[in-house]
């Protein structure tokens, strides 16, 4: 048995010496340069391209296989343009240790290349100048790989890519392309470095210059990958670019395990002209049921720059845009926590924002809003957000002074006001329909208010118990409001009572002279109360009952045509003292005559009036005379005028 195996060793080294030697014969007797024309036809009938090996080539085959190429040149695919290559190269070298290649292990030294070139092209059409070498490599999904590999290093210094999407309109050239790594050992990490300039040609040109530097670790049996740390910086120059240059920093770590399904990105650090990025991401089941979770800070994001970078010609009220909250979603849900959002100078914070994708709902916790110095509470609630959405929200805005509000957007009213306030719930039901319920407006001492005001877009109508408005004192209130066809041929209805309010202060709050009178006891009080009719070109006031001081006056008035102004009326005067209303009395004058006192009428608005009503007056008493049962038949068209009298005396 020993023997055997003596035997067995001695004729292993007989043949290890016989292929040592057949190397060396190989290598000091076959110079490859005697076969570059075989090699340049052999790969034209593989391939249908041409290739030129201008510079020479070297082999060595202990105890590295290596080979060394110079200036070599791979020719454009059939029907691309032939006048430039596909692929060149300055220089390129090669080398694998031989031995290990027997026990399935691959060791490479430092993989070289010096200036290589590549044109990409795509046609309008769709084909490409590369489509050809993939055919090439079929399907190698059976191929056996090597167990284990080592490679020394990569090292692409002066490359040069050029990507012509012919297709798309657009070309990118990465030019100075230089990629040096360190050694590439399975389950140690690799230190490469990249560096490059891309120029884009397009709707718009760019260069970019790349500076990239990482550690990636990796480990293809555990299918675990990590970059730590990932850290670029990119200088964009363009014309449309703010200030003509732009600089990009991305600092960051990632761990991705596909496996498990997992990424990580933590410490992430952006920026980008002024604005900063920082924050974190952790993403789940990425590939079969994703989830992500982490926390992102936004700060100094300035809107307007990134529109324009980004070629966009789009004018927003809004300069600097900043963001911080934490996130969870997966393909269900979306969850927000502490959302502070700052827009310039205005502010929002809710402690949760929740959509719901599955269920198409959208939760919100209370959300506090500050915009142009108001200050707006709010809290919402939105079902079917993607179909036909309803909302409940409430709206609550504190005292705010106007004043200022309307000075920021640059608006002024005619009248000053000091503060103001807003407060009502909000519902938007199915089939377009608006709901505001307690709704509290109030505008220094002015205030508007409704339990139940109902809108419905869809039917153009419009629903209210009651609303009642205190505006400089006086007390409105609208009751049972319909309206329909609102934005067509509106009808409306209502009840409207004014409650009793002195006129002298109104015309005192209207900044208006209070006319002097006879008696100072009048103009001290007055009440309204009527149903009201409107539409586009009518308004009605039916059981109008109308108080002032001690008059009564109840009828209708109709305005059958509120454009030439149509009026029919029928009402009745249960009693006036016309002296009390006139001015004082001079102390020098005489008793009044139709020659001290003319009357005067407002002649060119009658001439457009066209009349027809009936007065009835219970008593009058003017110029010291009292007259009872007074009734006037009136009518008035095209300037005549009409006044028939019938008198008791």
């Amino acid at each position: 048995m020993n023997k055997f195996l003596k035997r067995i060793l001695q004729l292993l080294v007989v043949i290890t010496a016989l292929v040592l030697t057949v190397v060396l014969v190989i290598v000091l007797v076959v110079n490859p340069n005697d076969y570059k024309t075989q090699i340049s036809q052999l790969v034209e009938k593989q391939t249908g391209r041409s290739l030129t090996i201008d510079g020479d080539i070297s082999l060595t085959f202990f105890p590295w296989l290596g080979l060394k190429l110079a200036t070599v040149k791979l020719g454009n695919a059939p029907g691309f343009d032939t006048t430039v290559e596909f692929a060149s190269l300055n220089e390129a070298h090669v080398r694998v240790k031989l031995l290990p290649l027997f026990s399935k292990q691959l060791e490479v030294d430092t993989i070289f290349v010096d200036g290589m070139k590549v044109r990409l092209t795509r046609k309008q059409d769709g084909h490409t100048n590369w489509e050809d070498l993939v055919a090439l490599q079929g399907d190698k999904s059976d191929d056996k790989t090597m167990q284990d590999f080592n490679i020394n290093g990569l090292s692409v210094n002066n490359s040069h890519m050029v990507w012509d999407d012919q297709q798309a309109g657009s070309r990118y050239i990465l030019s100075n392309l230089n990629l040096n790594t360190s050694a590439i050992i399975q389950n140690k990490p690799i230190q490469f470095q990249l560096k490059t300039t891309v120029d884009f040609w397009g709707k718009k040109t760019f260069k970019i210059k790349f500076d990239f530097n990482s550690q990636l670790s990796f480990n293809p049996k555990t299918q675990r990958y990590a970059l730590n740390p990932l850290e670029m910086i990119a200088t964009i120059a363009g014309k449309s670019l703010p200030d003509g240059k732009q600089t990009l920093a991305v600092s960051t770590f990632v761990d991705l395990d596909l496996k498990r399904e997992s990424l990580i990105i933590d410490k992430l650090k952006f920026k980008l002209m002024d604005a900063s990025l920082n924050g974190q991401l952790k993403v789940k089941q990425f590939l079969s049921n994703p989830s992500f979770l982490g926390n992102i800070k936004l700060a100094n994001l300035n809107v307007p720059k990134l529109l324009q970078t980004l070629g966009m010609d789009i004018k927003l009220p809004l300069t600097k845009v900043s963001l911080n909250t934490n996130f969870n979603a997966n393909m269900k849900n979306l969850d927000f926590r502490n959302l502070n959002l700052l827009v310039d100078e205005n502010k929002l914070y809710t402690s949760r924002l929740q959509l719901d994708l599955e269920r198409q709902k959208l939760i919100s916790s209370p959300v506090k809003v500050t915009a142009f110095g108001v200050n707006l509470h709010t809290q919402l609630n939105i079902n079917d957000l993607f179909s036909e959405p309803t909302m409940y929200a409430t709206l609550h805005v504190p005292t705010f002074n106007p004043q200022k509000l309307l000075k920021k957007l640059e608006v002024s009213l005619p009248f000053p006001t000091k503060y103001a306030s807003l407060k009502t719930e909000f519902e938007l039901r199915k089939k377009q329909v608006m709901v505001f319920k307690n709704l509290n407006v109030q505008v220094d001492n002015n205030k508007l208010q409704s339990y139940f005001i109902k809108f419905d877009l869809g039917k153009e109508n419009l629903r209210s118990e009651a609303l009642s408005l205190n505006l400089l004192g006086v007390k409105l209130l609208v009751s049972k409001i319909k309206a329909t066809k609102m934005f067509t041929d509106i009808q409306a209805q209502a009840r409207l009572a004014v409650a009793p309010f002195n006129p002298r202060n109104l015309l005192k709050a209207l900044n208006q002279e209070v006319p002097k009178t006879q008696d100072a006891k009048v103009l001290r009080r007055l009440s309204l109360n009527t149903k009201l009719q409107a539409s586009g070109s009518q308004l009605n006031l039916e059981n109008l009952k109308i108080k002032l001081d001690k008059t009564n006056l109840i009828g209708n008035l109709y305005l059958k045509n509120i454009k030439q102004a149509t009026i029919a009326f029928n009402l009745y005067l249960d009693q006036i003292d016309i002296d009390s209303y006139l001015p004082p009395e001079a102390p020098s004058s005489s008793s009044p005559s139709s020659s001290d006192n003319p009357l005067l009428l407002p002649l060119e608005i009658l001439r457009d009036l066209d009349i027809n009503g009936g007065l009835k007056i219970g008593k009058m008493k003017t110029y010291g005379m009292t007259i009872q049962d007074l009734e006037f038949a009136v009518s008035a068209k095209g300037g005549n005028f009409k006044l028939i009298p019938k008198l008791t005396l």
